[in-house]
């Protein structure tokens, strides 16, 4: 098994009829409003809905075959926030997956870049083999909190 790509985004789609895949506004940053002088440890977007898509293929089709992924989210300070396994299964005779995961909520502990590490299961050891870390930028838009 080969992971191909993965991307964050908000919303993928797939045609029920072509089996074509449409990746909906991709993320690569969030902006937050924060109000002037607040003291902000640790913010839990609750309304932010969003997708992990990867596309893993193989070359022997002739069994079925299954598999795991993992992701994990790291803070700017490289501390592990959440971590998130999922199996799947390639069917005898395809040759590729999707692997779609949905995330509802995300808890920031402040601004910088948060990792999506993504890691595929070799069924031999049984250890997670990083293949892709996808880069999430948080970012603080100060606003005055006087309003008139």
């Amino acid at each position: 098994m080969k992971h191909v790509w993965s991307i964050l985004c908000h919303k993928s789609i797939i045609d029920q009829e072509t089996n074509a895949l449409s990746l909906i506004d991709s993320l690569e940053e969030i902006t937050i409003d924060i109000k002037k002088g607040k003291q902000v440890d640790k913010i839990n977007l609750q309304g932010i809905s969003y997708n992990l898509v990867s596309y893993i293929v193989r070359s022997d089709i002739k069994e079925k075959e299954k598999g795991e992924i993992k992701i994990e989210i790291i803070d700017p300070q490289n501390n592990l926030i959440k971590e998130i396994t999922q199996p799947f299964e390639i069917k005898k005779g395809v040759n590729k997956i999707r692997v779609q995961m949905q995330f509802n909520g995300l808890i920031i502990s402040g601004e910088g870049r948060y990792t999506y590490r993504i890691g595929l299961k070799n069924e031999e050891t049984k250890k997670y083999n990083t293949v892709a870390e996808l880069p999430l930028d948080i970012k603080y838009n100060i606003i005055n909190s006087n309003t008139n």
